[in-house]
């Protein structure tokens, strides 16, 4: 497994089903940290996300910094692994992972993707009219 740090406009995300919020900070500490090697406080270059109850990949991760350039390859991994549903994501910003396990104890690697802002849509011009002519 190779990881890389400090790549902009990157994510790289976990998913998984845990039983309490205590229990997702603590495996994150256990599972994940060790293995990234991080040179910085995981909070400071991350989100995470837990709900009490389940929700399907896409949902758990809207709302995450720049979701709609990577929730549809997120939730393709996801359904790979048969995973349709979660209550807990981790995103590290800057951190790119390559050949990495699917399944970190009690997670699901999803991989890593790009994160930045969708462009905006250019609105289409209004259509010439023969009346528009001088």
């Amino acid at each position: 497994m190779e990881v890389y740090h400090e790549q902009p406009d990157c994510v790289s995300l976990w998913i998984a089903t845990i039983g309490d919020e205590a229990e997702f900070d603590a495996l994150i500490e256990a599972e994940i940290v060790p293995s990234l090697m991080l040179g910085a406080d995981l909070h400071r270059i991350s989100e995470d996300a837990f709900e009490p109850q389940l929700l399907t990949v896409g949902e758990l991760l809207e709302g995450f910094t720049h979701w709609e350039s990577f929730h549809e390859p997120a939730k393709q991994q996801a359904a790979s692994y048969g995973v349709e549903q979660a209550n807990a994501a981790l995103a590290t910003y800057g951190v790119i992972v390559q050949e990495a396990p699917a399944e970190w104890g009690h997670f699901y690697f999803l991989g890593s993707f790009t994160a930045k802002p969708k462009p905006k849509s250019r609105r289409s011009a209004r259509p010439r009219q023969a009346s528009d002519d001088y």
